[in-house]
């Protein structure tokens, strides 16, 4: 989920320098107009990749639709002020710029509404990996210093998970952080565990299973920034010793070392799928199992357990890298060894399989984003303030007493 905040995204106008900016006065809404009762929030998104639907796209669809609120999204800096009339709150995702924070002035100055700083990974340049490629854009002095004065000029932050909460008070001198894990939205993947299909795949790859490495290049050292050392180096003795037993699979992105035996065709290779195709790649993989393997550093022990929500949706069993990321997973490895055991033990007999299947998919009921319960935080996070008693089931997770 780790992207560029200053690429496709980096915007122009007003604000990219100090100076001017649109300012004509608001208007009160229109009385008696239906709808009007319900409260209207904002987002401004970084990207329309995974990291804004998960964080922001998909919980707005859900409020929308079970007509908690009216949100609307945004990439544009709107600088007209009627835009905010009525808006108590505001949730920016990821935002990074020096005119990124301008903007965030801007609404502070002439809008009474909340502010809420979205984030989803570290995006801090000290502790960003140097395999990531994305890491240059958070290095900058200036861009360093824009992140941490928004974080702390907002009212809130939402984050992933507790290890980033915890993170991120450590280094800032924001103490309002909540954390709202991601939650899976139905609409999206519920739709594609099928027994009787996972029975057969199972039949049908028994001779060779297919295992599947599903991530980003920023998990790969791909401009050899660190010696060829990333999120995969290991385990890649481990796949490169199994490529008779095993079929590896990778989607999106790639190991260098492993460059000769995608060529080759002993390992596959596929292109990354756009994101509402992606649970349907996945099926049409014919997957047996699936592998999410990490580095041991600060950066990936702050993220999210995505990769596991996602396999087991699927009802594919998947064996992750051991740690606080991944700490709903049943069948975890530390080194590359450990791993191929995990994947011989999972596979050993269709019965195991099979219950191992019908375990991680169970294990997510409480995960998805339609549940009462979940978006009832989305909810709360958008109508009221950080540790307002209101805040039932947000205060509940993050153990804020009433």
């Amino acid at each position: 989920m780790f992207v560029n905040p200053l690429g496709t995204s980096m915007v122009t106008g007003p604000f990219s320098t100090p100076g001017a900016m649109i300012q004509p006065a608001p208007t009160k809404p229109t009385d008696n107009i239906p709808g009007n009762d319900i409260p209207r929030f904002l987002n401004f998104l970084a990207d329309y990749t995974g990291c804004g639907h998960w964080r922001m796209l998909w919980p707005e669809q859900v409020m929308n639709a079970y007509r908690h609120c009216v949100i609307q999204s945004s990439t544009v800096m709107i600088s007209d002020l009627k835009h905010f009339t009525g808006v108590d709150c505001i949730r920016v995702q990821r935002q990074a710029s020096p005119a990124q924070k301008r903007y965030l002035e801007f609404l502070r100055q002439h809008t009474s509404a909340r502010i809420i700083y979205e984030i989803d990974d570290i995006c801090f340049g000290e502790d960003i990996p140097d395999y990531n490629p994305f890491k240059s854009a958070f290095t900058s002095t200036e861009t360093r210093q824009s992140i941490q004065d928004m974080m702390e000029f907002c009212d809130e932050m939402t984050v992933t998970c507790p290890s980033m909460k915890q993170y991120f008070l450590e280094r800032t001198n924001q103490t309002n952080i909540t954390v709202i894990p991601n939650y899976l939205p139905r609409l999206w993947i519920d739709r594609f565990y099928d027994r009787k299909q996972r029975s057969r795949s199972y039949d049908r790859n028994i001779k060779k299973p297919r295992i599947l490495y599903a991530g980003s290049s920023s998990h790969f050292d791909i401009h050899r920034k660190n010696s060829g050392i990333d999120d995969l180096t290991h385990v890649i003795d481990n796949i490169i010793k199994t490529v008779d037993k095993f079929q590896w699979v990778f989607l999106g992105g790639k190991p260098t070392q492993l460059e000769g035996l995608i060529s080759s065709g002993k390992i596959e290779f596929h292109k990354w799928a756009p994101l509402l195709d992606y649970p349907s790649h996945v099926t049409d993989l014919d997957i047996t199992a699936m592998v999410a393997p990490l580095a041991d550093n600060i950066f990936n022990e702050c993220k999210s357990n995505i990769k596991y929500l996602e396999a087991s949706a699927l009802g594919i069993p998947i064996v992750c890298q051991s740690g606080p990321t991944y700490d709903i997973c049943k069948d975890t490895f530390t080194t590359g060894d450990q791993m191929i055991i995990q994947l011989e033990n999972i596979l050993c007999t269709k019965k195991k399989y099979m219950s191992i299947c019908d375990r991680n998919h169970s294990s997510i009921n409480n995960m998805w984003l339609e549940n009462e319960n979940n978006r009832l935080k989305y909810d709360e996070l958008y109508k009221h303030p950080y540790g307002n008693p209101a805040r039932t089931n947000i205060n509940k997770l993050n153990d804020i007493k009433n």
